[in-house]
């Protein structure tokens, strides 16, 4: 009872869809968030069971759990509402221990279309840039970005296939930041050390810097500009980015 309590005192300010279930599948009650994203009345939905709006292995998985230690598990990353249309989200379940309310638990969702289909264009702009820089000197990148308490965490994901040709770099290697890094010049590193601190801090969305790095014995320049990409609750999801190499203009100064 008291679990309910503080489900309901805390379930409507949040941004997730939020169902309150039994072992059985049974929905005991569920905040006005996943009522929207399902489509569907207070009334219907306690009529209905949890499974109705999983994909089969989901739910699978979920029973199989719902027995275990208490904790939280992501599941999966869609769910259907009452017309059978699927929604992308991130959906995790909160097992309860036997104090906390036995058999009863929560599955919380979070709609992720809007970050769904900035991924998708990102893949197309990929794919573009993939043509493109068959002619043109510019290296271009993504990655993935996430709000950490230690400040902005990045991984490299993509790099466009003329990365070895124009900075001498295999693209294992550029996907890993350190190496990357290390091939800079050491004259050049204090001050991209210090845009890279400011963009993981948080103090900068955007960027660019200019660096030399040795490419086939030859000393060239590179001009290295991005931006962090934000979801619809302004955290960081993704990073793009090109690097051009700008050798013939600096000695044309």
């Amino acid at each position: 009872i008291e679990s309910k309590r503080r489900f309901q005192r805390l379930s409507e300010l949040t941004k997730e869809g939020l169902l309150y279930f039994q072992n059985s599948g049974e929905i005991l009650d569920a905040n006005r968030r996943a009522i929207h994203l399902l489509n569907i009345s207070m009334d219907q939905l306690l009529t209905s069971k949890i499974e109705n709006f999983l994909p089969l292995q989901t739910w699978q998985k979920i029973q199989t759990s719902l027995l275990g230690t208490p904790g939280m598990e992501l599941y999966g990353h869609s769910i259907r509402n009452r017309e059978g249309e699927i929604i992308p989200v991130d959906l995790t379940v909160y097992r309860f221990s036997e104090e906390e309310g036995i058999g009863e638990h929560v599955l919380a969702f979070r709609d992720i279309s809007e970050r769904v289909r900035k991924d998708q264009k990102i893949q197309q702009l990929e794919n573009r840039f993939s043509v493109v820089t068959e002619h043109f000197p510019l290296v271009v990148y993504s990655g993935e970005s996430r709000q950490t308490p230690q400040g902005v965490s990045y991984a490299m994901e993509w790099v466009s296939p003329n990365l070895k040709q124009i900075m001498g770099i295999e693209e294992s290697d550029y996907l890993s930041s350190g190496i990357w890094f290390e091939s800079i010049d050491t004259r050049d590193k204090p001050k991209v050390l210090e845009t890279l601190a400011a963009v993981t801090g948080g103090k900068k969305s955007s960027w660019e810097i200019v660096y030399r790095k040795p490419v086939r014995g030859e000393t060239r320049w590179f001009s290295n500009r991005g931006r962090v990409l934000l979801d619809e609750d302004g955290q960081p999801t993704k990073t793009i980015g090109v690097c051009e190499d700008i050798t013939e203009g600096r000695r044309l100064k």
